[in-house]
């Protein structure tokens, strides 16, 4: 009796520490403002408020332990206004009352009790339903699809064709078109410490753009992040997610990243875009239509911006290099360029004409992802000074490329060895992942490595013969 009385107890005292920590207030009440009246008037899908994962706003004041250091998500759908607990299941959803009164109520709606398996995850709205994707847990990011389910206070898992791992990132990584019901990430990380990290850096950041069809739950690669943009991604911030794209404040400059047309207008209003570079300051930021609204908690009155044709200049840049099936290049190609390029194919074709039966029926059915542009045009100035150099020193004078020749050229001769290995890791990776993407292989790797045969512990790099006339296209 007196051992079943100690196990008793230990099973009481367990389930009374569980409750301790899994309870939470049912509801809060909270001073309203002219941005919760704002929102609450509005009939859209407005979404994420507040997207930047710097702005660690506490809309509900929980004090409970752990939840009161998670990061907290305000979310309006046509219908309802949610806070989410970012990296838990835990959801407060407001209950409907007069929307001018100087309160607010907030119910929590959910049942769940596990946590820690989506941190960082980004909350969004689709057809009245709460989703969040992705985040970091148990061990490695995850590209889960999860949608609420408020008649069972519980959320379930929404299976997709693949995983690709969605993170909230400071910088403008993700847009939502709530409109036509897709996600499209600019960015994502991949990292399974599982798995043994072969090249020690880490999570990858990985620049494919890709894009999740929410009705079929299916994801497809649309192309590759413009070398221009990804040169700077991570200086840059989201200010706003927009139906035509993402407002942002990209190293200081205010621009309007237009993903349904694939185009990048720059901002041109020195008043907004002084008041935008310090946006910091405001703490509700959300979009409705072509209005950008701001914003803070203790002041009576927002801030707007109307977005039209006199402050968004177009620009010549793209947000990423588009990849299609339809040739060798797109179809605006002139008509004597494109003589040229056939006739450069016919000899190409002729010098390869040896190659197995297997090979060419492969190919047949097989056609290779070309790009919209030149081969060239999708690597960055460094990125091709950096093949330049491989192609230079195997070709022409027969030998490998050493690390301490890298470092040089990437401007790390005289920084730490961590940064040298991650700033050449994160090159060669980019310039191997757009080497695969454009050939529609995805184990094709431009950049190999060898270890040096002075010192086992140093590698050496090289570019093969094969892959010269692929690359130069």
């Amino acid at each position: 009796m007196h051992k079943l009385g100690i196990i008793f107890l230990q099973v009481f005292s367990l389930l009374i520490s569980n409750a301790a920590l899994f309870a939470q207030q049912p509801q809060y009440k909270i001073p309203s403002n002219s941005s919760y009246h704002r929102i609450l008037l509005s009939n859209e899908d407005i979404g994420h408020i507040n997207y930047s994962p710097g702005r660690n706003i506490k809309y509900l004041p929980i004090i409970d332990s752990p939840f009161h250091t998670y990061g907290q998500d305000l979310i309006k759908s046509k219908k309802d206004l949610y806070v989410y607990l970012n990296a838990s299941g835990i959801v407060y959803k407001f209950k409907e009352q007069n929307k001018t009164k100087d309160s607010l109520t907030f119910v929590r709606i959910d049942s769940t009790e596990h946590f820690g398996y989506n941190i960082n995850c980004s909350p969004f709205v689709y057809k009245n339903s709460l989703y969040n994707i992705g985040g970091y847990g148990f061990w490695r990011w995850n590209g889960h699809l999860r949608i609420f389910n408020e008649s069972l206070k519980q959320w379930d898992i929404a299976k997709v064709n693949r995983e690709v791992p969605v993170i909230k990132l400071s910088s403008p990584s993700i847009w939502m078109d709530a409109n036509e019901g897709r996600i499209i990430t600019l960015r994502h990380l991949e990292e399974n410490e599982a798995e043994k990290d072969t090249d020690g850096v880490g999570a990858k950041q990985v620049d494919s753009v890709m894009m999740l069809d929410l009705e079929k739950r299916d994801w497809k690669t649309l192309g590759i992040l413009d070398p221009n943009i990804a040169e700077y991604f991570n200086l840059g911030s989201l200010i706003a997610n927009t139906k035509m794209g993402l407002f942002v404040n990209n190293n200081n400059k205010i621009e309007l990243w237009n993903i349904k047309e694939n185009k990048v207008y720059a901002f041109n209003d020195a008043h907004y875009s002084q008041l935008l570079n310090a946006f910091f300051s405001y703490n509700f930021i959300w979009s409705e239509d072509s209005t950008i609204y701001l914003g803070k908690k203790n002041v009576v009155g927002i801030d707007s911006i109307v977005l039209t044709s006199k402050n968004l200049i177009a620009t010549n840049k793209k947000i990423y290099v588009e990849l299609s099936n339809s040739g060798f290049y797109a179809k605006s190609l002139t008509a004597a360029f494109a003589a040229i390029v056939l006739g450069g194919l016919f000899f190409y074709v002729l010098k390869k004409r040896k190659k197995s039966t297997n090979d060419i029926k492969k190919n047949l059915t097989d056609p290779p992802l070309q790009s919209s542009y030149p081969n060239q045009r999708i690597y960055s100035s460094i990125e091709l000074d950096l093949i330049s150099l491989l192609i230079s020193n195997s070709k022409t004078q027969n030998r490998y490329t050493s690390v301490d020749e890298l470092n040089h050229l990437l401007g790390m001769t005289n920084k730490t060895t961590e940064m040298q290995k991650r700033k050449r890791s994160d090159t060669l990776r980019s310039i191997n992942e757009k080497f695969a993407l454009v050939s529609k292989k995805e184990d094709a790797i431009l950049i190999k490595r060898k270890k040096a045969d002075t010192d086992g512990r140093l590698n050496e790099f090289f570019i093969a013969e094969e892959d010269f006339d692929q690359f130069l296209g």
